[in-house]
Order: structure tokens, then sequence, then C-alpha cells
């Protein structure tokens, strides 16, 4: 069945020279812009209220400026709704929150507010062009990515690990014109969405730029769907970067080269997708969206030995059996100050959001950035039925496995300094997320 879809997207462009986000030893501001940044919005219009979703090419929201603009909203949006806020991931492009460390906070308070302002602007114009349309989801892959997680005796760094699980599917959701109109004719692609599990990060020039995925979705468009509204939904792609790599270990190269080229790449891989078969979906004609929590517990036994350590280092006063725990600098002195005298909590509530597009198809996005392993775990669980996504709503945290959690290393222990984590996840939160993604799926 047809459903009502407003289309709308805004130039998000820094437009003075701010901090870039997404890597923590880029330090100032950016140099150029290499290319635009877009705000997207879609609009899905039911009897009862609207789903209205935001894809911003933004590294991630935070919980402060979704808050905020959420607030703008309900002065000025038309009528009731929910409101749906994902990001790209880009590694290329200005911080939206002020709550996390330098590499993801570190925003700037003019740019973010501009945004806000743009995002709410973007959602009115969305509203104000509603058609009927139908929808479509056909199914690929991507060789693009690899895990980046390898186990060398003891210790788990960021290192090509072809043996190591990775998501390669892509998905494409296309939603077509049924009647002919000013701009579309019947059949016309209205807008895509292009859903891959991979990090975008080909640089770390401190140029501006949504990166491959994204421009690679822009390239398939103007050649397949010149009209078309697209969307880059980032998938579960926390331990999988692409396969760039150089005797033995990764580099990062341009975005005049090895990032457009992926993104050339990636075009050519969303046009196989679509040559595939794809499955008419049953559009759901009523609202479809809800929000779901999921305790994730700490680690109650985690010592306080690295605060304290790193509060010695801060004072000059570093003792040699400290020295373990200080790679990092200044990011995990700053944690060791912000937490000097706060005990862990049990647990962080990670907010979940589930969106049953079709009886054939739908989505789940965390609130957080996630590896594949869940995304594997839910395909599996709902037969295919169910993407999930990451980086939605407002951001939290890395989920990593239980295993993960036990080797420590590379991003599994090391980003909840960045994160402004209190302590580690306790090995149980794969157990505990894996049951809500169950539940979730087969409801």
């Amino acid at each position: 069945m047809p459903v009502l879809l407003g289309c709308a997207a805004s130039d998000i462009t820094p437009q003075k020279p701010v901090p870039l986000s997404g890597f923590g030893f880029r330090h100032g501001n950016f140099d150029s812009v290499y290319g635009p940044l877009f705000l997207k919005c879609f609009v899905f219009r039911y009897a009862e209220k609207d789903l209205v979703v935001f894809s911003a090419d933004i590294l991630c929201w935070g919980r402060d400026s979704t808050d905020h603009i959420k607030k703008l909203l309900e002065k000025e949006y038309p009528r009731r709704a929910d409101f749906l806020f994902l990001a790209t991931h880009t590694h290329c492009g200005p911080s939206m929150t002020r709550l996390f460390f330098a590499g993801i906070g570190d925003g700037d308070d003019e740019y973010i507010a501009w945004a806000a302002e743009k995002t709410v602007k973007t959602a009115l114009e969305a509203a104000e062009c509603f058609r009927p349309v139908k929808a479509s989801v056909h199914s690929g892959k991507t060789a693009i990515g690899i895990n980046r997680r390898l186990k060398t005796g003891k210790v788990v760094s960021m290192a090509p690990n072809p043996e190591g699980p990775r998501d390669d599917e892509i998905k494409l959701v296309e939603f077509t014109a049924c009647e002919n109109d000013a701009l579309f004719k019947t059949g016309d692609p209205v807008a895509v969405w292009a859903c891959v599990s991979c990090h975008p990060t080909a640089t770390a020039e401190k140029r501006v730029d949504r990166e491959f995925f994204a421009r690679g979705l822009d390239y398939y468009l103007d050649s397949r769907a010149p009209r078309a509204t697209g969307a880059l939904l980032e998938g579960c792609c926390g331990d999988v970067r692409p396969a760039m790599i150089r005797d033995g270990a990764f580099f990062r190269g341009t975005l005049d080269r090895e990032s457009d080229e992926l993104a050339r790449r990636f075009s050519g891989e969303l046009s196989a997708a679509k040559n595939s078969p794809g499955i008419s979906l049953n559009l759901n004609e009523s609202a479809c969206f809800s929000t779901h929590l999921a305790e994730l517990p700490y680690n109650p036994d985690f010592p306080h030995r690295d605060r304290l350590a790193l509060l010695r280092k801060s004072a000059g006063d570093l003792q040699s059996e400290d020295v373990m725990v200080l790679s990092g600098g200044d990011e995990k002195i700053n944690w060791a100050k912000h937490f000097r005298d706060t005990p862990v909590p049990a647990a962080m509530p990670l907010e979940i959001f589930s969106f049953n597009l079709a009886k054939e198809f739908g989505f789940i996005f965390f609130s957080a950035e996630v590896v594949c392993e869940y995304s594997l775990y839910c395909r599996k669980e709902s037969g295919g039925r169910i993407w999930a996504g990451a980086y939605a709503g407002g951001m939290t945290t890395y989920i990593p496995t239980s295993v993960q959690l036990e080797e420590g290393g590379y991003e599994s222990y090391e980003c909840m300094f960045a994160f402004l984590q209190p302590a580690p996840f306790a090995g149980a939160v794969e157990n505990i997320l894996k049951e809500k993604i169950k539940s979730l799926v087969k409801a």
C-alpha cells in the first residue's frame, strides 16, 4: 500500500573553519572544504502522527543537540510526531555535541546552534511536500570492509584481520512515486536509502567532506535517480573499516584519490544491488516507530587504579607500575579528573529505536557505535527482515562483545575515555543486548 512521504535536504557545511570530529589526534580547525555536508529529512505521514527521520553528514548526534532540536520542533512542527536522528558517521565533519572529549565532542557552539535551526527548517520543508509512494528493497554485497581488531599474543590492536567477522550486506531501499506530478512520474524514485556497515574512513585530512559512502550514493543517484533524495544509513561497524592495507598495516589516503576511488566502487556495488531481484514492500499504514531501553551493566569490579594513576601523572607524581595505563595522554587524564569522586553506577541505559517500515522489512537503530557481531545476530534472528543500524539519537558509547571486553585493547576498553564512560561494561552486556534484539525482531 502507498504511504505519504515528504523529503527535503539542506546544506550544513560550516560557514567558517571549526574543528572536525572523529580523530583525537587531529587538532585545530579544518583547512578547506572538499565537498559539502548535507542534512536529509524524510517525513512519513500516518493517520495518528508523523515519523520524521533525519540523516546528517556528521560523526554523531549528541543528546544535548537532539533534545534542543526536539524542543524547537515541539513549538514549530504542525502535528504530533516522532523524531529519529541518524548520522552517516563521517569523520570529516564538525561535532554536533559538547558532551564528549575532543575527537568526538569539542563542538563549536555557533555551528551547533546554526545546524539545529537548519534541522528544524528542513523538517518543516519536508512536511510541505508529501506524495504517495510505494517501496521496494534490494540486497547486495560490499567488498570494501575488513575487521580491524587483531589479537597478537595478549595484545589487541587496530590491524587488518581478514579472518575476523564483518557485515558485507547492502540494503537498497527505494521509495517510488505512485502517480505523476510536477517532479516525478509514476515509478520514479523519490527517495533512496543505502544501508551499509563499514566505517567511511579513508582519510584523516583536515578537509570537510561527507566521505566515500555518502559520495558513492550521490554518484549512484546521479546516474540512476537524479531527482531522488538519498540517505546513507550507517550500520554496526565498530570493528570494521576499509581494507586499505600497505605492508600489512592500515593506511589512510586522501579525499581526492583513495576516498573517491572507494566512492565510485560503492556506487557500482549499489548498482549491482539494484540490478538484483528486489522485494516489493507492503508499507505499514499506521505509525510503526517505538523507542526501547536496554540497561547495559558496568563492570562492578572495575578498579579505580586507572583514575588514581592518571591523576598522579597530572600532578607529576608518576609511579613506574602505572605506565601500562597511560597511553592516550591528556584524554585519559581529563577522564580521571572528570570522575575523580564518582562511583560507578550499575548500568547505562541504551536507547534502541524500532521502525517497522513494512511487514517484510524494518530497522532497529542503536544510540551507540556497535560492533558488527550484533548486526549479524539481528539478521540471523529476524531471517533478514530487520536491518540493524547505529549512531542514532543521542550518541552514548561503544558496545563490544563479551570476548572483546575480556581481550581489552583497541576500543573495547579505550573507548570509555573518549565517551566519558565511568567504567567498562560487564561481560553480561552481550547477552543482555542480544536478548533485547531478539525480543524486538520477534515482536
